[in-house]
């Protein structure tokens, strides 16, 4: 599977559009990391996961 992920920013929200190509069929989900850098093997460049207001609760029924 791979596919584009698009944020843009609308007044004061993002508005995040993701196209993904060959996933199998039933729901799917994806997080962000803190920052676009994939070159560390063990995945430690990309940081943190991006936690939107910091909250540790996931509020979309679509994406939990």
């Amino acid at each position: 599977m791979h596919g584009i992920v698009t944020f843009t920013k609308v007044g004061n929200e993002i508005k995040v559009v993701a196209a993904i190509e060959r996933a199998m069929p039933g729901r799917h989900g994806f997080h962000i990391h803190q920052y676009g850098d994939c070159g560390d093997k063990k995945g430690k460049s990309a940081g943190s996961h991006f936690i939107p207001g910091g909250s540790k609760v996931c509020r979309s029924q679509f994406l939990c």
